[in-house]
């Protein structure tokens, strides 16, 4: 890989930061919040709840998409996938969900997975990396996330407990494999020295 392709890698630790500032504020000041619903409700609450979850999702979206555009020199399938996986991110993030099971909560899921499924895409596609750190990482990551996306199905559908924790533990999944590719390829770079 080009070192001037490396800035754009920087966009990933950008991505996890507005992530979890966002869910820090929303955490922090939305007076509702319930670890045994989804993060997504909040998309109903009153204003500025949704537009600050949009606009939070929104950042990640494209943010993410640019981290993911040097890593095309592993896969290029990598890309696409992250701009499909940003497009959907997006789409969950403006698209309200009640938690009710109506058609728009049906719409609002199926991008809410098509972003976790094509996160998980991206990282299974890394388990072939040339650096072993990044290759171990991916595949232990990527079972990690194959376990919590059922977790996360179970507990939205049938348990109905620790929905918000379950969501919080996918995002540290995909945030953690983020950290440790910027950090190996900086790194092999020489750009962290």
């Amino acid at each position: 890989m080009q070192l001037q392709k490396h800035h754009l890698l920087y966009f990933g630790p950008v991505a996890v930061l507005i992530e979890w500032i966002g869910l820090g504020v929303m955490w922090r000041y939305y007076p509702n919040f319930n670890p045994n619903n989804a993060i997504s409700t909040i998309t109903m609450a009153p204003a500025p709840w949704p537009q600050f979850f949009g606009v939070t999702l929104t950042l990640v979206g494209i943010t993410y998409g640019l981290f993911t555009l040097p890593l095309r020199a592993y896969s290029p399938y990598v890309p696409l996938i992250g701009l499909i996986a940003g497009i959907a991110f997006v789409l969950t993030g403006w698209i309200p969900f009640s938690g009710n099971g109506g058609v728009v909560d049906v719409v609002h899921n199926i991008s809410s997975l098509v972003a976790v499924v094509s996160y998980t895409a991206i990282i299974a596609l890394m388990q072939k990396h040339p650096k072993q750190r990044i290759s171990h990482a991916s595949k232990t990551i990527y079972y990690l996330l194959l376990f919590g996306v059922v977790l996360s199905f179970a507990s939205l559908y049938a348990v109905h407990r620790f929905v918000a924790l379950i969501q919080l533990f996918l995002l540290a999944l995909i945030q953690t494999w983020t950290i440790i590719v910027v950090w190996h390829e900086l790194k092999s770079s020489g750009a962290t020295e």
